[in-house]
């Protein structure tokens, strides 16, 4: 009996073993999956506008420990991709680097960094992308670290799928910006923000403290998750019927705020730190007081004058500069039409464009059971109310904040950090264990159709756009810029051209800042470009056809009405009317390079 019991007992514990394992297996192969989808990108992609002046301004603060340059943006992201371009030996040349003047000089110092390591610029462009890989790793963690805690390890490989597999995620993780990494960190710092809620002791404050600085550090949108955590953690009080806040909590909020602001400024070398608030030039209407375009400071004579601001004065002008950015009023371009101004409806547009159609349908799946959750039958002790109320107060926010700040329409990848919160909450719904076999059997056959659906256009998942609207060859009748062409397509436009030796001769019509002359590509202007700018009202559009040759074309110039349009051209980049723009809408293709630039063989009549 003895020994029928002991065998009984191990057969037990062997099969709790490799049920343990086979998630943790899961989540490898998920890991591994996500580095290889992530690198390919990486190496295949040519550089986007801003990734040039994000690895100068790396190199620039690990050489000499000055935040100045692309200050606009925090530097935690650029050390790790300034590392490892450093290690690999890069020249650089500071002598155009000039902050005095008032103007942001980090594109033309980026394009010119990569023009002295032309030989290497492409390598040292992979090896910085390779930098920030771990982000994204950390992100499927994460999701999956908070996913299976509140419904389980299949929700967790669920979600992680979901994260792992989508085209806006994989598209921007493989570059150098600060959208990925900023989505990881604000749910790193949501998640101990949530453990010191559920436990509210000092290591777990002490903890969301330095996260919560990480956050700070990748993008300046995070500004918001002070007053967001206070605001939430009152509404979860609320919730749960508990007392108001003790004098030792009082005193951990104070160990948050301290421990992030020493956070930061290590980041930043505490670079100013204490500079009295009167003492700044600020170029932004909020914080200048001025709309005469010269630098100034509201505050220099007010109340608040003398005040020690405890922030790094890069990572304070860096918010001015951005400030800027919002109230010049870009526009946008949507679905055929330009707008002056940014509309608060963009990026919801984006979300029904640019993401998979199985995935729209999870997320429509997920708002209604959200619903139902808190409105129509709200259910008890299923997942955790606190967590939900994080999740959804981080996703709102961020989501209310851009679409509140319309004058930079042009950017889907914005909405890139209400992303994890979204997914993680989203599944937790569909699929806790108490759900029914059908609806979780259906989420994993919507997650499947997302995934292939998402990998038949990898490694182009930048320019992504679903089957409902035709796809990536279809995106510029919807969007444009970073969302379709952002200059990426120029390593794959040098092997379309090595393999096509007799498209001659090649014209080719870039919007973008990326350089093509990094790239082995024989490739002239087009001949209706002279470098000279040229204006909607002096050019009239036509129908003709150019003269004859291959030309490739960003989708840019051929969606673009009505307004006039940057070009790369080998002397300069005039803006000039499209001209053959309708020339181009009115034919297909003849191929592409990935799915940012169009290639259109003209013949003669």
């Amino acid at each position: 009996m003895v020994e029928s019991s002991n065998s009984s007992c191990d057969g037990r514990c062997i099969a709790k073993s490799r049920n343990g394992a086979v998630p943790l297996l899961i989540l490898l192969g998920l890991l591994l999956t996500q580095t290889y989808l992530v690198l390919t990108i990486a190496w295949r992609k040519s550089s986007t506008n801003d990734e040039n002046a994000h690895i100068a301004a790396a190199v620039f603060y690990l050489q000499y420990q000055r935040f100045e340059l692309y200050r606009v943006n925090p530097p935690l992201v650029r050390y790790f991709a300034g590392v490892p371009v450093l290690l690999a030996g890069c020249q650089t040349d500071w002598r155009q680097f000039d902050r005095t003047d008032g103007f942001r000089r980090e594109w033309q110092i980026g394009t010119e960094f990569m023009a002295i390591n032309r030989e290497k610029s492409h390598v040292l462009l992979f090896l910085a992308r390779c930098g920030c890989l771990p982000f994204a790793l950390l992100g499927t963690l994460l999701i999956w670290e908070w996913t299976n805690r509140l419904a389980g390890p299949s929700a967790a490989a669920a979600a992680s799928a979901i994260w792992v597999v989508n085209p806006t995620i994989l598209g921007n993780a493989g570059l150098v910006t600060c959208d990925v990494p900023a989505s990881v960190m604000g749910l790193l710092a949501a998640r101990q923000f949530c453990a010191w809620l559920r436990s509210p002791q000092w290591l777990n404050a002490f903890v969301a403290g330095i996260s919560l600085g990480l956050a700070f550090g990748t993008k300046t949108v995070w500004i918001i998750l002070p007053a967001l955590w206070i605001s939430v953690s009152i509404v979860a009080r609320v919730i749960a019927s508990a007392p108001r806040f003790g004098k030792m909590e009082l005193l951990q909020w104070s160990l948050i705020g301290l421990v992030s602001l020493v956070t930061l400024n290590t980041l930043y070398g505490f670079e100013g730190c204490g500079t009295k608030l009167g003492e700044f030039s600020f170029k932004s209407l909020a914080l200048a007081g001025a709309d005469d375009k010269q630098p100034a400071n509201r505050f220099s004579n007010g109340l608040f004058a003398d005040l020690p601001v405890p922030l790094p004065v890069s990572f304070v002008l860096g918010i001015d500069e951005q400030r800027v950015d919002f109230e010049r009023e870009y526009g946008g371009y949507i679905h055929g039409s330009h707008y002056s101004k940014g509309v608060w409806w963009y990026y919801f547009f984006c979300f029904c464009v640019k993401e998979p159609v199985c995935q729209i349908a999870i997320a429509c799946l997920g708002g209604l059971f959200a619903i139902r959750k808190w409105f129509v039958a709200p259910e008890k002790n299923r997942v955790p109310r606190a967590d939900t109320v994080v999740l959804f107060a981080h996703a709102t926010a961020i989501i209310l904040l851009i679409s509140w700040q319309s004058g930079l329409n042009s950017y889907y990848r914005y909405a890139l950090p209400a992303f994890p919160f979204l997914i993680v909450l989203t599944v937790a719904l569909l699929m806790a264990p108490h759900r029914s076999v059908g609806l979780r059997r259906m989420v994993w056959c919507l997650i499947l159709g997302s995934a292939l659906e998402s990998l038949i256009i990898w490694p182009h998942s930048l320019s992504f756009f679903n089957l409902a609207v035709g796809g990536p060859v279809q995106g510029g009748r919807y969007l444009l810029g970073s969302n379709l062409d952002w200059g990426q397509e120029l390593k794959e436009l040098e092997s379309w051209s090595a393999a096509h030796p007799h498209a001659t001769p090649l014209y080719l019509i870039h919007t973008e800042l990326s350089t093509p002359n990094l790239y082995q590509i024989n490739w002239q202007d087009a001949p209706f470009l002279s470098g000279q700018s040229i204006s909607v009202e002096d050019e009239v559009a036509t129908t003709d056809e150019p003269p004859p040759g291959w030309y490739v074309v960003s989708p840019n110039y051929i969606y673009t009405t009505d307004v006039e349009v940057t070009v790369h051209t080998k002397s300069n980049n005039p803006r000039v009317a499209p001209r053959y723009a309708e020339y181009f809408r009115t034919i297909s293709p003849t191929d592409h390079a990935g799915y940012g630039l169009l290639i259109y063989q003209v013949e003669k009549l």
